[in-house]
């Protein structure tokens, strides 16, 4: 199983979902899938009418570069030989008068640039076959899943299997955050000194930092979470900014209202960040895996800290 942002998938899970985003991205072109049957596919696993083919495949786990590129390399290669092969089968019962302008290869991703130049290798020989059912100026292309990603956002929303769960590289460096000089972090600091039993022991000071860096983390591994979701999935970004900035109002106040010493504020603070979950879980529960879900909760409640609408006294 190969995982992707939004699921994991083997070879039969891959092909349907590229068969689905196929549909959408090119029923104007007059999409046709075809089944494979019991004699094996044809070296294309659906066409248009007007000359594009596609061809599925998804490894069987996350390889390395090297030995990603070889099976992708000899997927490509064993295709294309089906696609010369199976010519008269193709063309009486399939594409007619249709010529291939472009074959493109399915994959969630290749990580080796040889292997465009081996699709640039096979597309200049069997340009020279000249074969009845190919253009004249026949090329073969590379399509991952990044390329689908408006209709992988549509999918989502309709088909309940998928939800996205992005994977966010962050490498965690502890520190002692008393000596940062930064506005944001000394507003986070004094906040988290308002809900830390004995914040001027040694023990108060220490679980300071330790909650301190927790949050830090939780904002600097979120923004780039945000970030992903901005660049691929707008509509969704866009969605939960408007629910971040209508809560906002809600925590202010309910920060302000409050009067009472340490114990209210952890209080206040701990209803403050299961009320949001609640919200978030309600409005991406369908969309977004819990853990997703979780690290956005907790990227804005730091944020909250750090840039002040959440605030105690």
């Amino acid at each position: 199983m190969v995982k992707l942002s939004f699921g994991e998938f083997n070879g039969d899970l891959w092909e349907e979902l590229c068969q689905q985003c196929f549909k959408y991205k090119y029923s104007s072109n007059g999409y046709q899938r075809i089944p494979a049957d019991a004699c094996g596919d044809l070296g294309i696993e659906g066409y248009t009418r007007d000359g594009l083919v596609f061809q599925c495949y998804c490894p069987d786990e996350d390889y390395p570069p090297k030995e990603l590129y070889e099976h992708q390399r000899d997927k490509i290669t064993k295709d294309l030989k089906k696609l010369i092969n199976n010519q008269d089968k193709l063309i009486n019962d399939y594409l007619g008068n249709i010529k291939i302008r472009i074959w493109y290869f399915v994959t969630p991703f290749y990580k080796n640039k040889e292997l465009l130049e081996h699709c640039n290798k096979k597309k200049m020989e069997l340009r020279q076959k000249k074969l009845p059912h190919l253009a004249p100026d026949f090329d073969i292309l590379i399509l991952e899943a990044t390329d689908f990603t408006i209709e992988i956002n549509h999918i989502i929303r309709v088909d309940k299997r998928y939800k996205l769960n992005f994977s966010v590289a962050y490498e965690k460096k502890d520190m002692d955050w008393s000596k940062c000089s930064s506005k944001l972090v000394k507003n986070l600091i004094r906040k988290i000194s308002a809900i830390v039993p004995n914040p001027t022991s040694e023990t108060g000071l220490k679980n300071i930092n330790r909650v301190v860096q927790i949050y830090m983390d939780y904002y600097l591994k979120g923004f780039k979470l945000l970030n992903l979701l901005q660049s691929q999935y707008l509509d969704m970004y866009e969605k939960l900014i408007s629910i971040r900035s209508m809560y906002e109002s809600n925590v202010e106040v309910r920060c302000s209202l409050n009067v009472s010493g340490y114990d209210n504020n952890r209080e206040l603070f701990y209803s403050l960040i299961e009320d949001f979950g609640k919200v978030l879980k309600e409005e991406f529960n369908d969309l977004f895996e819990t853990e997703m879900i979780e690290a956005l909760k907790y990227q804005i409640i730091s944020s909250w800290l750090l840039e002040c609408p959440m605030d105690f006294r």
